[in-house]
């Protein structure tokens, strides 16, 4: 089973992926999650990726390329969370001999998502944990920007190749899983 999760930030393919790496056993990979940890360690790829980052923008598609590709190497089932990000992207992808099984499109409006990115900001200042760089309503809404004008157009994109799957991520956490877990079952998994 060869999945991808996207949509803008605040969507909730972050939650949406934990219950889907639990309940099938997927290796999974968040090429957020990916720059993050390249950027606590100073790599070189991590201090090129932060500065895009904090700028909300897009890191460039031959670094998250190389990112994806280091970390799927040859493994046959996992989840991705936010890759592909551009039509580049998912053809050098499928050229690379990866073909998905189902892509997740996530929708929602920016100030729904805006208004769960602040109550992550909360609860993160509560459990006394540091912020993410990107934490902010200026970055965040660059972020949705870059997101509508570069990876909006993969609908169409993954529609023509019949595994698109679009979510309505405005509902409840509880609704948003009911659609996913539906869609995974009608897809026979």
């Amino acid at each position: 089973m060869k999945i991808t999760l996207l949509g803008p930030p605040g969507a909730g393919k972050s939650t949406v992926r934990d219950k889907i790496v639990e309940k099938y056993e997927l290796f999974h990979l968040s090429t957020g999650d990916a720059f993050r940890a390249e950027i606590k360690k100073e790599s070189e790829i991590g201090i090129m990726a932060k500065k895009f980052m904090d700028d909300g923008k897009l890191v460039p598609d031959d670094i998250v390329l190389g990112i994806v590709g280091a970390q799927l190497g040859e493994k046959e089932n996992y989840i991705l969370d936010g890759f592909p990000r551009t039509i580049a992207q998912a053809q050098a992808f499928q050229a690379s001999g990866e073909n998905l099984d189902i892509v997740f499109m996530f929708d929602i409006d920016f100030e729904t998502a805006f208004d769960r990115l602040n109550n992550r900001v909360n609860e993160t200042k509560e459990a006394g944990q540091k912020l993410r760089s990107d934490d902010n309503k200026e970055t965040m809404k660059k972020r949705f920007i870059e997101y509508q004008e570069k990876t909006e157009p993969l609908k169409e994109f993954y529609k023509k190749e019949n595994i698109l799957i679009t979510i309505d991520a405005s509902l409840t956490k509880r609704e948003v899983l009911d659609q996913v877990s539906n869609a995974l079952k009608n897809k026979g998994f």
